[in-house]
């Protein structure tokens, strides 16, 4: 997938800048799914993942 591969490409640009950077792929989710279907694990778990990477980025400044 194009989307997905741009997504990846964009994160070692950053990295390579030297940007920290955390990227997660979730196998046959699209962006945004969280929003649209909340109640599923998956969701659940990429909000997880995303609340836990935020906790990380705050807690070394």
């Amino acid at each position: 997938m194009a989307i997905r591969k741009d997504g990846i490409n964009y994160a070692q640009n950053l990295l390579n800048a030297g940007v920290p950077t955390e990227l997660h792929v979730y196998p046959g989710v699209y962006h945004g799914a969280s929003g649209i279907v909340p109640n599923a694990q998956i969701s659940k778990d990429m909000e997880e993942d995303r609340f836990q990477a935020l906790k990380r980025t705050f807690e070394e400044l």
